[in-house]
């Protein structure tokens, strides 16, 4: 699996993202568990959430795939 991570940027609009966190594709955990959460270290208030994901470095190639069937948000 060439899924290095994902990470998960919040914003109020198209500017001025801030990183919430990563989560890591360690075994493919990213993959192989049903549902993954992932706790900002501190409060970010947006009204947006932007999931990049990352290719491993050195691969030939950064194709990979993941579906997100649903992403929540909690204050």
């Amino acid at each position: 699996m060439n899924l290095e991570a994902l990470s998960v940027y919040v914003s109020s609009g198209k500017t001025g993202e801030t990183l919430c966190g990563r989560l890591q594709n360690h075994d493919n955990r990213l993959m192989s568990e049903r549902e993954q959460k992932l706790i900002c270290s501190r409060k970010i208030n947006g009204r947006y959430i932007r999931i990049q994901p990352e290719g491993r470095a050195g691969w030939y190639t950064n194709w990979y795939s993941a579906v997100l069937c649903e992403v929540m948000a909690f204050t």
